[in-house]
């Protein structure tokens, strides 16, 4: 009898631990696996935290450019005040000039004095003034529109390159979370559920070879 049972007791024995070992595996999977998700779980902070400081810190920057951009447009603007710069210095020898030509025209006739010497000397210097003023006009204009487009050239590269910056950085940050993330498992509830399979059909063979060694005794 007894030589009979040692078999099955030993059969028994280590279905009965390969049982307990499965179920030991099954915790110790289960305490990686939670970890693991742990430390993912602080990964998507860290991230969240990240973007939350860097976004604003963009809209900042991009702001702070279109600012200096408005600011340095507004010395390209068109304005009357501005167009005594670009009038021609020697207006006052011009002016002289048409009045000379004006004098010499009226005092060959003798009318020299004349209110239609004076009105064609009024009209005469009217146009030369007009037409000094629209041409200063046009030159400031050409040179306005000449350094707005600087500026805007400039404050395009700006926003730009603050995008590149911004993309760049929130790419590290995408990359970094997605390194992490890449380390996820299979869920631990079901790592440890399946410890706790090979834990159950251990204890049941144990039984059955403790049972099938009872109905061989009746």
């Amino acid at each position: 009898m007894l030589p009979a049972l040692i078999p099955l007791a030993i059969g028994a024995g280590t279905a009965i631990a390969g049982a307990y070992g499965s179920y030991k595996q099954a915790q110790s999977d289960k305490a990686n696996q939670e970890a693991l998700l742990a430390r993912q779980q602080a990964a998507i902070g860290d991230y969240n935290r990240s973007m939350a400081g860097l976004i604003p810190q963009h809209a900042l920057e991009q702001q702070n450019a279109l600012d200096k951009f408005s600011q340095d447009a507004q010395n390209y603007m068109n304005s009357p005040d501005r167009v005594a710069q670009w009038l021609n210095p020697n207006m006052d020898y011009q002016l002289a000039q048409v009045a000379n030509m004006n004098n010499q025209q009226y005092a060959a006739d003798g009318k020299m004095n004349s209110g239609a010497a004076m009105k064609s000397l009024q009209d005469r210097s009217q146009n030369l003034a007009r037409m000094s003023w629209n041409d200063a006009f046009n030159q400031m204009n050409a040179s306005n529109n000449q350094g707005l487009g600087h500026v805007t050239n400039l404050a395009g590269l700006k926003l730009d390159n603050n995008a590149n910056i911004f993309n760049a950085k929130a790419g590290m940050n995408q990359n970094e979370l997605n390194a992490s993330l890449g380390l996820a498992s299979p869920n631990p509830v079901n790592g440890f559920n399946a410890g706790m399979q090979g834990f159950t059909s251990g204890l049941n063979a144990g039984a059955n070879i403790i049972n099938a060694f009872r109905s061989s005794q009746k």
